[in-house]
């Protein structure tokens, strides 16, 4: 499984995530540890030929995350699925 997270700062509205999927469902966006909504992905073709459809991509928020005072700090985290018929989230 990939990871990656970013805190937010309540401006950035986009997070970049370089691992290799399938399809949107096979990445995992979480905010604050929980399931994140409001957002699309913005994939990055892995062109012609490549074993995967997509390098990696963005993650875009209509509204930008804010942080929170807590420890641990939450963050926004996109996260790699394995790829299978009932990978879903």
């Amino acid at each position: 499984m990939n990871k990656v997270s970013y805190m937010g700062n309540g401006e950035i509205t986009e997070f970049d995530f370089r691992f290799p999927f399938y399809e949107n469902n096979n990445v995992v966006v979480l905010k604050n540890n929980m399931p994140a909504t409001g957002y699309i992905i913005v994939k990055t073709p892995a062109g012609d030929g490549a074993d995967v459809p997509y390098l990696g991509g963005r993650v875009v928020f209509q509204n930008a995350p804010l942080p929170m005072v807590c420890s641990p700090c939450p963050s926004v985290t996109c996260e790699s699925v394995e790829h299978s018929e009932n990978a879903y989230w």
